[in-house]
C-alpha cells in the first residue's frame, strides 16, 4: 500500500511539472508574438470634398450657382453674366483660385476648343441620344453624350472630343458644351465634377 501511494504521488508531481512547463512555454510564445505584431493603424475613411474650397459663382439674378474648379478661368459672355465660356485650360490646379471674369473687350468670334456654359429660360427638347449620365450633388439629373469628331465633320482639329451636357429644372435649363482639342488635353472629368455642384434656383 505504501509503495502504491509513493508511486501515485510521483506521477502526480511529474504531471504537475509537465503542465506547468507547457503553460510557461505557451505564455512565452504568445508574449513574443504580441511584441512582433506591428501596431494596427486605424485608417481615416472619411472622404475629403475636393470642391469644398472652390469659388462659388452665382449670376446677379441668382438663377443658379455652381463651384468653379481651382485653376479655371471663365468669362461672362458679352452682356450676359448667366452664360459663360472658357478658352483656357480646364485642368484642375490645386490652390490656384478659380475666376469668373468679364468678357474681354478684344475677344470676338467663335472658338473651336474650350467650354461653353449657356443658360436658357423656357422648355428645352432633349435629343434622343442624350441619356441621363449622372446626377448633381443636389439630385438633378444630367443628360449627356460625347462624340469624337473627324476633320471632315468638324471645323476644329481632327481628333477633337466633344462633350455635351444638359440640366433641366422646370422651364429653366443649362446647356454645357466642352470641346477637348488634342493639343489642349481632355479634362471632362473635371468638367463633370463642376457640373455636379450646379444648383438651379
Amino acid at each position: 500500500m505504501k509503495k502504491a501511494q509513493k508511486g501515485f504521488g510521483l506521477i502526480e508531481v511529474l504531471l504537475v511539472i509537465v503542465i506547468a512547463g507547457l503553460i510557461v512555454v505557451v505564455s512565452y510564445i504568445l508574449l513574443n508574438n504580441q511584441k512582433d505584431e506591428p501596431d494596427q493603424v486605424v485608417e481615416n475613411t472619411e472622404v475629403k470634398d475636393e470642391t469644398a474650397d472652390w469659388l462659388v459663382y452665382e449670376p446677379a439674378g441668382k438663377e443658379y450657382k455652381f463651384k468653379v474648379a481651382d485653376g479655371w478661368k471663365l468669362y461672362t459672355k458679352e452682356g450676359d453674366d448667366k452664360s459663360l465660356y472658357s478658352i483656357d485650360s480646364l485642368a484642375l490646379v490645386s490652390e490656384v483660385r478659380g475666376q469668373v471674369l468679364p468678357h474681354p473687350q478684344d475677344a470676338h468670334g467663335e472658338f473651336e476648343c474650350g467650354l461653353s456654359f449657356d443658360w436658357y429660360e423656357g422648355d428645352m427638347d432633349l435629343p434622343d441620344d442624350m441619356p441621363i449620365v449622372f446626377s448633381t450633388n443636389a439630385g438633378l439629373p444630367v443628360n449627356g453624350n460625347d462624340k469624337l469628331f473627324l476633320e471632315d465633320d468638324y471645323g476644329g482639329p481632327a481628333g477633337t472630343k466633344s462633350y455635351g451636357y444638359r440640366l433641366i429644372q422646370g422651364s429653366k435649363a443649362i446647356s454645357i458644351g466642352y470641346a477637348a482639342c488634342p493639343d489642349n488635353g481632355d479634362y471632362h472629368d473635371v468638367v463633370e465634377e463642376v457640373i455636379k455642384t450646379i444648383e438651379i434656383n
